[in-house]
């Protein structure tokens, strides 16, 4: 019994002095801790220059008297940066937009740039100006060389007026429509083709146009054989009611050929005469 006591009497003491360093820790952290409370506190107040009083940081007038604080001291001082002063710098950015709304990307400006390059550019109007009659007036005649050289029957014979007259070297004269189909239907299927018509002259004179020029052509001589022919030719063309235009007369003279028909230049239409025409 005695023993016992003795042991818990040494537990006791030896419990007691391992409380020992640990309340003094706790002492030491309690006192750090209300210093730096303190100096917090001391920093994050003035003294009122009147009456002495303690006056917060940012605070303009004094709680006790009402005297204004001056401005550095209710003003808390920043901080100064270690390794000198900063400077801060603004940076205004003008942005400037076209009209036509395009992003000022470099690569889309070089392609924009190179595209209005690539387009090409209108050419002056040089020359005399003509209107839309004579306009009308040299198509008609482009077309009728386009219906010979396709054999567009129907094409062709739609470019006459319905009284039309055809006047051709060693043939008698061609009036009518009729009259006017059968005479091209056996001209094209002869082998009459490649047309060229060159005009030198078109003249307007109210309803009624001429076009003269000269022109050349390919004209059977004999079976399976063509030749080349040069002569002039004038097409005269009315008005109709609905204003287009259609030939009313057409005439052709071919130049004199001074060489024999052996020595003129003589083309095989075998391989290359074309087919019958197209009613």
């Amino acid at each position: 019994m005695n023993e016992f006591l003795a042991r818990l009497q040494r537990e006791s003491r030896m419990q007691a002095g391992g409380q020992g360093p640990a309340a003094v820790n706790q002492l030491t952290v309690e006192s750090d801790s209300e210093q730096t409370i303190a100096s917090e506190m001391q920093t994050a107040s003035t003294a009122c220059p009147a009456c002495g009083a303690a006056v917060e940081n940012g605070v303009r007038f004094c709680g006790r008297c009402g005297v204004p604080v001056p401005r550095s001291l209710s003003r808390p001082g920043a901080p100064e940066l270690a390794g000198g002063s900063h400077h801060y710098h603004h940076h205004y950015h003008h942005h400037y937009f076209n009209d036509t709304g395009l992003s000022q990307v470099p690569g889309q400006r070089s392609n924009i740039a190179s595209a209005r390059e690539l387009t090409p550019s209108k050419a002056p109007l040089t020359g005399p100006s003509i209107s839309r009659a004579e306009a009308a007036v040299r198509k008609l005649t482009q077309d009728w060389a386009l219906a010979c050289n396709t054999r567009q029957l129907d094409d062709l014979v739609s470019l006459y007026g319905a009284d039309g007259l055809v006047l051709r070297p060693n043939v008698a004269p061609v009036r009518g429509t009729p009259a006017i189909r059968e005479f091209f239907f056996s001209l094209l299927d002869s082998g009459f083709g490649e047309v060229e018509l060159e005009p030198i002259r078109v003249e307007l004179i109210g309803e009624v146009a001429y076009e003269a020029g000269r022109c050349k052509s390919l004209v059977p001589i004999a079976m399976g054989k063509r030749r080349e022919e040069r002569g002039k030719y004038l097409l005269v063309m009315a008005r109709q009611g609905i204003g287009d235009w259609r030939i009313s007369a057409d005439s052709w003279s071919n130049d004199l050929s001074l060489s024999t028909p052996q020595d003129a230049a003589i083309k095989p239409a075998s391989a290359a005469q074309p087919g019958r025409p197209r009613k």
